[in-house]
């Protein structure tokens, strides 16, 4: 039997017209009629019952096959029947051809809906107003410093909530439309499932409610709360654990990293930096830490910045050296920065290494405090259930990394340190320094890395390098300032290779694969790299 004729041009409406005493259930037949969509069955039901045209009708209406209705009205082969412009062929004249055809509903499907939709529409709403304290909180934590994983997860949270927000509007408008169609229905008590206005307002909530996300749910969205009140902020400093030592530091911020720093144009103005250094300097400070990272939990006292300079046990080093440097460049910022929050710095040696300088913290809200450093400073910023502490001492160094004035302090002392890297003497039988041997962007970039990270091994790791260089290429020219471009663009990348095999450094592979791995922003070009003339030579640890 063919699909499209689910009864039979030649079945039930046939055989009942042979077998007129049978008692026959026209108006189920003229149901099935209007279901089949089958204009020959239509004909063959009318043919067989003539004065059962208004059930056909109805049957028709009810299904909402506008189509089968504007055959049968327009049918030249039945004039008298369907010439006549009934109110079911006007009906029909005046609704868009496209318009869905939908199927009865079991009248069991309606009760059902009918007595959990206002337990529906009460849940909907009392999750609404969850969410809508989701969203509140939520938009409260984005107006802090979060850090950038705290804001990128902010943001997932929101689309959550958002998506949930619309899915319940939503659903409880469809819910409200249905609730109106049932209550608005002229269909008796027990025949709703006939209305098409009821059955089409509850198959759309019933369609809605397939794409119900998952954070609609309450577990869900105790969960979400749960998120947001963990998510971390940048000003705050939390109390970590590092190897066998532990301590507070402020959550690293990728986005004020060195390479973002305002304060890059003011150098480069001055002809103190290049875009060329600037390059360089950003893409191995990425192995360091932001401009206003902070920590004091491993065997420092504290560290600062993005080379994390240190003050050493002794209440010496790099960073004591920055600060008092900085107190001399630059005193009034000084004054706002360190000395007032309680930090100072002063030069207790005789010479210019990092020794001869010293850092000490003095409460400035305590008139009995008295100076501490060394290890007595150490004990006093370590306290482990102590936040407020931790801000007290942390916060001003925390601070004066985010100041545009201490960021150029920052990066001219990382460009000085680039070029003192570049300016040393390899071990061993060499006379010229590391800058005659290499001069990509790259190169310089894997220099400053072990210079910062191990500055002792940069001579005899870069020595050891031009040992494995020479051996290979016994015929090369022992001073590279004569080499020719030819020779350069040969030998550079071979030394940078040897040089890379054996620094001794921390992480020394990862740091140098950030650096010369596919993606990086540094040329591997011999000359690539442009250095300020005359180069800063001054930052010497």
């Amino acid at each position: 039997m063919a699909a499209s004729d689910p009864i039979g041009t030649s079945g039930a409406a046939a055989h009942v017209a042979t077998r007129p005493e049978d008692e026959v259930d026209t108006s189920n037949l003229a149901t099935q009629v209007a279901l089949s969509g089958n204009l020959d069955l239509a004909r063959s039901f009318v043919g067989t019952f003539p004065d059962q045209r208004n059930t056909l009708d109805a049957a028709l209406m009810s299904s909402r096959n506008f189509s089968l209705v504007n055959q049968l009205a327009t049918d030249g082969a039945q004039p008298q029947q369907f010439a006549q412009a009934t109110p079911l062929a006007q009906a029909a004249a005046q609704t868009p051809q496209t318009t869905p055809q939908t199927r009865l509903m079991p009248e069991r499907q309606v009760t059902a809906f009918q007595s959990t939709n206002a337990k529906a529409m009460a849940a909907d709403q009392t999750t609404l107003t969850h969410i809508a304290g989701s969203q509140q909180k939520l938009a409260a934590a984005q107006q802090t410093d979060l850090t950038v994983q705290a804001r990128n997860k902010a943001a997932t949270l929101d689309t959550s909530l958002k998506t949930a927000n619309t899915f319940l509007g939503k659903d409880a408008q469809l819910r409200q439309t249905a609730a109106d169609a049932i209550k608005n229905s002229t269909y008796p008590k027990g025949e709703l499932g006939k209305d098409p206005a009821v059955v089409k307002a509850i198959h759309d909530v019933e369609s809605n409610a397939r794409t119900r996300p998952a954070s609609t749910a309450p577990d869900a969205l105790a969960k979400i709360d749960r998120s947001i009140a963990g998510l971390k902020r940048a000003d705050v400093p939390e109390w970590v654990h590092y190897n066998a030592l532990a301590g507070p530091r402020y959550p690293d911020n990728p986005e004020r990293k060195i390479g973002t720093s305002p304060a890059w144009q003011g150098l480069i103005n001055a002809g103190q930096a290049t875009d060329s250094v600037q390059r360089v300097v950003s893409r191995m400070a990425d192995n360091e830490g932001a401009l206003d990272a902070v920590q004091a939990y491993d065997n420092q006292i504290a560290s600062l910045g993005a080379m994390q300079k240190t003050i050493s046990p002794a209440g010496n080093g790099e960073l004591a050296k920055q600060v008092y440097e900085f107190s001399q460049s630059n005193p009034a910022k000084y004054q706002s920065l360190f000395a007032s929050q309680g930090w100072t710095s002063v030069h207790s040696g005789t010479g210019t290494g990092s020794a001869d300088y010293t850092m000490s913290y003095q409460n400035p809200n305590d008139p009995k405090a008295q100076p501490l450093t060394g290890p007595a400073l150490s004990s006093y910023i370590r306290q482990p259930n102590d936040p407020a502490r931790w801000q007290e001492t942390l916060g001003p160094l925390f601070r004066a990394g985010r100041d545009t004035d201490f960021q150029q302090k920052q990066i001219g002392d990382f460009v000085g340190r680039l070029d003192s890297s570049l300016a040393k003497v390899p071990s061993g039988s060499y006379t010229q320094p590391i800058s005659s041997y290499l001069t990509s962007e790259q190169s310089g970039a894997l220099v400053l890395d072990q210079d910062v990270n191990r500055p002792g091994y940069v001579a005899a790791d870069m020595g050891s390098a031009l040992d494995t260089f020479y051996a290979a290429n016994p015929k090369a020219n022992p001073d590279p300032t004569q080499w020719t471009a030819q020779e350069r663009a040969t030998y550079e990348p071979q030394i940078v290779t040897a040089y890379t095999n054996v620094r001794r450094m921390t992480d020394s592979d990862a740091r140098a694969q950030h650096i010369t791995a596919p993606g990086t922003t540094l040329s591997a070009l011999p000359g690539s790299l442009v250095r300020a003339t005359p180069p800063v030579t001054t930052n010497t640890p």
